[in-house]
């Protein structure tokens, strides 16, 4: 079944609450794998267990604190996609056997990214503000 996801980054400088964790989470992820996330990569057996220990060891925090985001770099500056949850403004919407047209116009081009990997149409929104 063919799948569209919609991904909508923010400028890390856009997250003044947990601004700091997200700049030690990026920059501590590139450090950890080389480079920024990817719609693309895959974790392997103890992989992200192991990456998760090394970040709580790194932040001083407990693993239920973690707070995951994809992100992605543009002109040297990070932008994130933070993970849903119910109480905060989604960043990443997933729908199933549809594209939904609307997507494709309520950003302006210069907003837009996209990428096809395995069926699935993902829509990048960067710079917005």
């Amino acid at each position: 079944m063919p799948s569209c996801c919609l991904q909508i980054y923010q400028r890390l400088s856009h997250f003044e609450e947990d601004k700091n964790y997200w700049k030690e989470y990026t920059d501590f992820y590139e450090r950890f794998w080389g480079g920024p996330t990817s719609p693309y990569g895959l974790w392997f057996g103890n992989e992200y267990g192991t990456f998760q220990s090394a970040l709580c060891e790194h932040l001083s925090i407990k693993e239920s604190e973690i707070k995951e985001c994809l992100f992605i770099k543009e002109d040297n500056e990070n932008f994130i996609c933070p993970d849903n949850k119910l109480d905060k403004t989604p960043f990443s919407y997933l729908v199933d056997n549809i594209i939904p047209i609307h997507w494709f116009f309520i950003f302006n081009e210069s907003q837009k990214k996209y990428s096809r990997h395995t069926g699935v149409l993902v829509q990048y929104i960067i710079n917005v503000e």
